[in-house]
């Protein structure tokens, strides 16, 4: 069989991808003083409240974007209009061409008490998560089934920096019993707004 790449199961999240080859790229530099870390937050409704232990998360919401030197990885992240999930999508773009994109779906297991996410490729891949928190990082542990037929697994760690950066690294990789490499540390940030950029050129006559 055909080997099929660590795409969507390597999705940070969302999102991102063990197996995309990006390059370490730098936070935006002179950004405000960060906000509390996602710990700090609510993340289990309080007795007798119904809060949303997805708000833990909310700082994902936006478009995101890592540049390699081969590869770009775009995803965009929202809330449902209920905010009972999140909903991201994903792309990657090389130099030879589009390359594979999906959707993940994040949600707030009830019943085991823990976020849970279901991710989808292009390509027909199709995997499910269980995200842990620990302060500021989420440990996702994934389960992937690839196009193939064959069985993966990670365990991929987000990092909040600030609500416009994070970082994402895949460990304890492994397709059919074979373990791969661990992913370098990927810097991810938030996309510039165009129309953010625009509004400023018309105020100043441009």
């Amino acid at each position: 069989m055909r080997r099929y790449p660590y795409v969507a199961m390597s999705l940070v999240a969302a999102i991102g991808a063990a197996g995309w080859t990006v390059a370490v790229v730098q936070a935006r530099q002179g950004k405000p003083a960060a906000p509390p870390p996602p710990a700090e937050r609510a993340a289990q409704p309080a007795d007798g409240d119904h809060a949303n232990p997805l708000e833990t998360l909310d700082w994902l919401v936006g478009d995101w974007v890592a540049t390699g030197e081969e590869t770009t990885v775009e995803f965009s992240c929202k809330f449902t209009k209920n905010r009972a999930f999140l909903i991201r999508s994903f792309r990657t773009l090389k130099k030879d061409g589009a390359g594979p994109s999906g959707m993940q779906v994040i949600a707030w297991d009830p019943a085991r008490e823990t976020i849970r996410s279901w991710t989808y490729d292009s390509a027909g891949g199709f995997g499910e998560e269980t995200w842990t928190q620990s302060g500021d990082r989420y440990t996702i542990r994934s389960k992937y089934t690839l196009p193939d037929g064959g069985l993966g697994s990670a365990v991929n760690v987000l990092t909040y920096v600030n609500d416009d950066a994070c970082t994402w690294k895949s460990v304890n990789r492994e397709i059919d019993g074979e373990f791969h490499p661990d992913s370098p540390m990927v810097v991810i940030v938030r996309a510039a707004d165009e129309a953010d950029g625009l509004d400023a050129d018309k105020k100043e006559g441009k």
